[in-house]
């Protein structure tokens, strides 16, 4: 399990790879059912790394506290916030848990560590590893491409991998086409 410090803050993320995804829909009421704090699950390939993830809690934390998030379910609003897409029908398409064999990000939107109990209902999924949260090249291609962020990338002056940054600014520009 990871945890992410976001300004004093702390959520809890677990990686799981080649999770057998058999029934998105009842594992996600599953979820819902079982836990009290929400927890969404996410297409690992979209997460651009430990950072990518800090970014968007900033944000979806910022928002909330605002009255600006783009779902009424934080699940919802963080997937919208992935997906750097305000089409919420699409967001899932996009990001959420597909009926196949994927890698998955299980994040904790409320503070604390993942419920031991959550765990042990991912274990049968597939293998409990974190390292699917982390940027790859092949990844890296992926988001670009997807984002259409290539010729950014090309131009920054960040000194680490832009990728998590430019991401997450596509993601708060998503407010600018959102009705409110």
């Amino acid at each position: 399990m990871l945890i992410l410090d976001v300004e004093g803050r702390r959520y809890a993320a677990q990686g799981v790879r080649g999770a057998e995804i058999k029934d998105p829909e009842t594992l996600i009421q599953k979820v819902k059912q079982r836990f009290n704090k929400p927890i969404v699950l996410i297409d690992a390939d979209f997460i651009a790394g430990k950072r990518h993830l800090e970014l968007l809690l900033k944000q979806a934390y910022e928002a909330s506290r605002r009255g600006l998030t783009y779902a009424k379910q934080p699940e919802i609003d963080f997937l919208a916030r992935v997906a750097c897409e305000s089409q919420l029908k699409k967001v899932v398409e996009k990001v959420g848990l597909k009926i196949r064999r994927i890698n998955i990000v299980a994040l904790s939107l409320g503070e604390g560590s993942l419920p031991t109990e959550f765990l042990k209902m991912l274990e049968p999924l597939g293998t409990l590893d974190d390292s699917v949260i982390e940027l790859t090249d092949e990844k890296s291609s992926m988001l670009l491409s997807q984002h259409d962020l290539l010729q950014v990338q090309a131009s920054t002056i960040i000194d680490e991998d832009p990728l998590p940054y430019l991401l997450a600014e596509n993601s708060a520009l998503l407010a600018c086409e959102a009705d409110y």
